[in-house]
């Protein structure tokens, strides 16, 4: 479980970093001073996103960071629409669409909301059972009610500075995360409303941010075996995704002002 771990993590990685070196080839062509805003943002995003993947991998090879159920799962669910993502940023680049479009209601976007929340339940539930089962020895009471009733000066006590600090950026980066899902896929809503259908793109992205929000998720109730490398990577994530944040915020924003296609910002085609 840890290889597979430590193997869909550096996956992820390369992928997310193929992302930021396509978003930079983005940036030496002309574009709108929107467009840039949304690329530059994007790049950050990914990039940041790529090399915590990366320190993770290895962590996670090296022993530093166990390979859990939980992890296991939510990078699974990551990797079908990362690579989706990257599919088509690559075809952009090589002069193909870079995007489909599904028309009306297909089944697999029918089913999005149920699998992802049936998701969201299986592996929050997997967490928490391996975080109570590995941490009952730092309460005198180890079954699940004494870990949630635990006094919080005895949780810190239990656990290293570096694995707070790591607890608390991965809450963070879970809140950011979500929030870019949440706002993405409302986005591909509105559109739905103008053009009739979905771009897969667009669904691919909003799905990427919401395993990420679910891998950090996991990691936070995990408490997050952190060490001092992971943390300094960690670090980024945050700011980079609150700027990520920023610029979708303004583009939803646009959207449910029933804003034309073309406006949409083409590069990474998150948006659709």
């Amino acid at each position: 479980m840890t290889a597979a771990a430590a193997l869909l993590h550096a996956l992820l990685g390369g992928v997310y970093c193929l992302l930021a070196g396509l978003a930079a080839l983005d940036l030496r062509q002309p574009l709108g001073r929107r467009t840039r805003r949304f690329v530059l943002a994007f790049a950050a995003m990914v990039g940041s996103c790529g090399l915590h993947h990366l320190t993770m991998a290895w962590a996670t090879a090296t022993g530093d960071h166990p390979g859990t159920p939980a992890m296991l799962l939510s990078l699974l669910l990551g990797l079908v629409p990362g690579l989706a993502f990257a599919g088509l940023r690559l075809e952009a680049v090589l002069g193909g669409r870079g995007d489909r479009f599904l028309p009306g209601q297909p089944a697999a976007v029918a089913l999005l909301a149920p699998v992802g929340f049936t998701s969201l339940g299986l592996v929050t539930g997997v967490a928490v059972t391996t975080s109570v089962a590995e941490h009952a020895g730092y309460h005198r009471d180890g079954t699940l009610l004494g870990q949630a009733t635990a006094p919080l000066a005895g949780w810190l006590a239990g656990h290293a500075p570096e694995q707070v600090a790591t607890a608390a950026l991965n809450a963070g980066s879970l809140a950011v995360y979500a929030a870019v899902a949440v706002l993405l896929l409302r986005t591909q809503l509105n559109r739905r409303t103008l053009l009739g259908g979905w771009s897969l793109s667009g669904l691919s992205l909003g799905l990427v941010f919401a395993s990420c929000a679910l891998m950090h998720l996991v990691a936070a109730l995990e408490h997050a075996h952190g060490t001092a490398h992971t943390l300094v990577v960690d670090l980024l994530l945050v700011p980079a995704g609150l700027a990520f944040l920023a610029v979708v915020r303004d583009e939803h924003r646009l959207s449910q002002r029933v804003v034309a296609p073309a406006d949409a910002p083409g590069p990474v085609g998150a948006t659709g």
